[in-house]
């Protein structure tokens, strides 16, 4: 038990006694100081004018000092000044720190006072007394100036103290009577004052309007707001009581499953639904707790980790688990649980089994192709790298097939009969296989074979054999019968790759090799295929560099009036000289410049050149006109009519001076993009030829709505020229359509006397080929129109 404190602490009247006597003190010593003031303000004057001087004595010293900041110096000069008694402490700073600082140390059995006014004094430099160096600081010994006041301030200490006791006295008394008295009367009202009845503590008597009256109404409205809040406490109680009765309500009645549970997944309740969900018996025949993991999991050691999250983490988590229920067998149910206490978590179970195997089915749906129920890329490349995972030793072939010609039935007879056949020929595929060999749909009308345990590569040429005749065969969809090919490429594992998109890459090389050789045909992947391609990407990489490095070059062809035996213009022809390779044909890397997109960029070059010979012959006298090739991947943008016209204005060119010449596959393009920009160039005066007609797929459709100026008949048709054969039939017919359309007409491939005859008689006007002039470089191209332009070979003729 705690002792009762000392009786001074307990007396209030003791304690206000003394608070009145200790504030009597405080005025007293109030006026006793305000007394001594004269007094200290005259010995500190005198202090303060001792001071001065000694900041004299020293100025020149602490000048030097302060100007060249030394540290030494300004102690030595502070350790001067502190053994003078009148100074307590010295601080002499620069303009930036202090350079010293001494005090003195209180003399033994003496406190130093604690205000000190200190005297300071700006330093100047001593070069420039305008220039503010540092200060100096002296603060005066309090100690000396109160030993001269003490004895006054004593004096007058001991007169006040007489009447302080008088007053001290007369106040004690006036308090007890006023003040301690009506307080110890309303303690003892208080004390038995039963507020539960409702009864009042009166104020004291005479008390009723001041301060003690205003605490007694204080107590009153204190005890009522006790009395009210107990009153809520009990209501409180009740209701609480009620919302536990209507929360088991809830618990025994919700449709979720919810249980309470420990850390070890010992469950202390469970509700019905949680009994219907995992087939547990009710709760109320349970005997025992009963543990989560005791109930039938696919994976019962999760649940433990589950729950140790929770409680670790102080988090709600959750997660679905497969059960198998007694009665309907497999279930998903999903289990989030809550911490409630520092070992207990609450658990709400709902069943989501439709919701997983929705999942399940959008996965499936996602491996797998609409079409034709077969796994789709993303699934053919998952079952591979499971099984290189799981069986990394078995080997298997993976074959890659491409059926020839599916797009021309999907452009002729539309997209649903184009899908019918890819379903026919899956079902072809799967029927040439074995169990446990796997095929898929890539996209489009390529698929995928994987032969486990199929290694030579005479086994699976003879699938691929047999796989091409099966797809061969004619298939009948909407009435008529359909005959397809099959490209197939072959690469084995682990022969030709051991990763996935190794042995992926190698076989679409080999499809590709059998689409070269021109399709229904099988290739197995050998490693040249692989470095073609490496050559392939190494040469347009070098073709990106070729143009800047000054490696193509224009050579000119003569084109020949046939009539006059004289050149009327000349082909652009682009060359590259290969600093390693030597001469590159075109026909090998204009398709890849067209591949790479390299075309737009080569092109313009060629122009651009073209009309820069086409300038310095102009210069030379030698007045000549050009045709240069546009690819088709040039038209509309890759070589815009406002940069043809550009380039021809900068090099001050008449537009009928440069020719176009495009190929016959710029027609299947879009029609409407080409023919605006045939006409806008025409319109500007340049002239539009069709290139290697015949061979491609014009016809006189295209003729009569697109604006030409010239038919270039291909060296193919040329040739047999000199024999009868369709070849001449089929030039003669063009020679006149084009001149019912009034089109002039170049003869390309011209080698032999017997075939400029025979043009010359058809009334073909112009003419090229090796028996006027081979392609040769612009420095050459003189010499040839001079040999051309004599009589020389007319006189051979």
């Amino acid at each position: 038990m705690k002792p009762p404190s000392p009786l001074w602490q307990r007396s209030l009247l003791f304690r206000t006694v003394a608070s009145i006597i200790a504030m009597t003190l405080l005025v007293g010593g109030l006026l006793v100081a305000g007394l001594s003031v004269l007094v200290k303000q005259k010995a500190e004057a005198d202090a303060y004018r001792q001071l001065g001087e000694l900041i004299d004595t020293v100025e020149s010293t602490v000048r030097i000092a302060c100007f060249v900041k030394d540290e030494q110096l300004a102690a030595e000069v502070a350790r001067g000044l502190m053994r003078t008694r009148e100074i307590s402490a010295v601080r002499i700073s620069d303009e930036l720190q202090p350079l010293t600082y001494q005090e003195r140390s209180p003399e033994p059995g003496r406190k130093m006072p604690l205000t000190v006014a200190p005297l300071e004094r700006e330093v100047h430099s001593p070069f420039d007394e305008r220039e503010r160096v540092g200060s100096i600081t002296l603060y005066p010994n309090k100690a000396l100036i109160e030993e001269r006041i003490v004895t006054s301030t004593l004096y007058i200490a001991s007169q006040f103290g007489l009447l302080i006791a008088a007053v001290a006295a007369a106040l004690t008394l006036t308090v007890y009577r006023l003040v301690m008295r009506p307080i110890a009367r309303l303690s003892h009202g208080l004390h038995a004052l039963d507020a539960e009845s409702g009864a009042h503590l009166q104020p004291p008597r005479s008390h009723e309007h001041n301060l003690l009256g205003t605490l007694t109404a204080d107590i009153n409205a204190l005890t009522a707001r006790l009395v009210a809040s107990l009153h809520d406490e009990q209501s409180l109680r009740r209701q609480r009581e009620i919302d536990e009765r209507k929360y088991r309500g809830i618990f025994e009645n919700a449709e979720s499953g919810i249980f309470v549970a420990d850390g070890r997944c010992r469950m202390s309740s469970y509700n019905r639904s949680l009994a219907r969900l995992a087939g547990l018996p009710p709760a109320a025949e349970q005997a025992a707790a009963l543990a989560l993991t005791d109930l039938p999991w696919a994976a019962p050691e999760h649940l433990p980790a589950l729950i140790g999250r929770c409680l670790q983490d102080n988090l709600t988590v959750g997660d679905d688990f497969e059960l198998m229920h007694p009665e309907t067998g497999w279930c998903w149910l999903n289990i989030t649980l809550t911490p409630v206490g520092p070992d207990l978590v609450q658990g709400i179970v709902s069943d989501v089994t439709e919701r997983r195997e929705a999942e399940i089915r959008a996965r499936r749906l996602a491996i797998t192709d609409p079409l034709t129920g077969l796994p789709n890329r993303s699934g053919f490349e998952q079952a591979l790298l499971q099984q290189l995972k799981n069986q990394p030793e078995q080997e298997f072939t993976l074959l890659l097939l491409d059926l020839d010609g599916f797009r021309q039935i999907n452009d002729a007879l539309g997209f649903a009969v184009g899908d019918q056949v890819l379903v026919g020929m899956a079902a072809r595929c799967l029927a040439a296989l074995k169990p446990g060999d796997q095929v898929a749909r890539l996209g489009g009308d390529d698929f995928a074979i994987c032969l486990p345990g199929v290694s030579s590569s005479i086994s699976a040429g003879k699938l691929a054999q047999r796989l091409k005749g099966q797809i061969a065969e004619p298939i009948r969809v909407a009435d008529r019968e359909h005959g397809l090919h099959a490209s197939i490429g072959i690469a084995r594992y682990p022969a030709d790759g051991n990763t996935l998109p190794d042995l992926l890459r190698h076989a679409e090389l080999a499809l590709a090799s059998a689409q070269s050789s021109g399709g229904n045909a099988w290739r197995l992947f050998e490693p040249s295929m692989a470095k073609a391609v490496e050559q392939r990407q190494q040469l347009a990489s070098d073709l990106r560099e070729a143009a800047s490095r000054g490696e193509l070059r224009l050579h000119y062809q003569p084109i020949v009036d046939l009539a006059s035996h004289r050149v009327s213009s000349a082909e652009c022809l682009l060359r590259w000289q290969h600093p390693t390779l030597g001469m590159i044909p075109p026909d090998r890397f204009i398709p890849l410049a067209e591949e790479t997109g390299l075309i737009d960029e080569i092109g313009l070059w060629c122009l651009q050149t073209a009309c820069q010979q086409l300038s310095k012959w102009d210069a030379g006298g030698l007045g000549l006109n050009l045709t240069v090739n546009v690819s088709a991947r040039q038209i509309p943008t890759g070589l815009a009519p406002e940069a043809v016209l550009a380039l021809l204005a900068r090099h001050q060119l008449a537009p009928h001076r440069i020719g176009l010449e495009i190929t016959e596959s710029t027609l299947i393009g879009d029609r409407s993009a080409v023919e605006t920009w045939i006409d806008t160039l025409r319109a500007a005066g340049c002239r539009i030829y069709l290139d290697d007609f015949g061979t491609g797929y014009s016809s006189l459709s295209y003729l009569k709505s697109l604006q030409l100026d010239t038919l270039k008949i291909d060296k193919a048709f040329v040739r047999d020229l000199d024999e009868a054969s369709h070849d001449r039939v089929m030039v003669e017919a063009v020679t006149m359509m084009a001149d019912s359309l009034q089109l002039s007409v170049v003869a390309e491939g011209i080698e032999t006397p017997e075939q400029l005859a025979v043009l010359r008689q058809m009334g073909c006007r112009y003419g090229q080929g090796y028996l006027f002039s081979r392609p040769v470089p612009a420095e050459q191209l003189p010499e040839a129109l001079v040999r051309i332009n004599t009589h020389a070979l007319a006189a051979t003729i």
